[in-house]
């Protein structure tokens, strides 16, 4: 059951990603919450970046330290290497 919702959430995000440029543009948490469901660790990264300097540049400080928090945890999650390291330089 899980195997089956994670491939429903990659599948969502990518549809999203390719049919809706302007959710890509306009809610990248959206995307960042389907990929990190589905445990595609390096989008979903990709996307909380995006969502927290989006909420930044709106000065909407509390949104991007809550986007950035989901981050943390997903890089928290990762290997320890140069991709964890390289990841963590990204969010500090």
């Amino acid at each position: 059951m899980k195997a089956k919702k994670r491939e429903l959430h990659q599948r969502i995000a990518e549809v999203l990603a390719s049919r809706f440029p302007e959710v890509v543009q306009t809610e990248p948490e959206l995307l960042a919450h389907h990929y990190t469901e589905a445990s595609v660790v390096e989008r979903a990264l990709t996307y909380w970046r995006r969502a927290a300097e989006r909420a930044a540049a709106r000065m909407a400080h509390a949104e991007a330290l809550g986007h950035v928090d989901k981050a943390k945890k997903l890089i928290g999650a990762l290997s320890a290497g140069n991709e964890q390291d390289e990841w963590e330089l990204a969010f500090w």
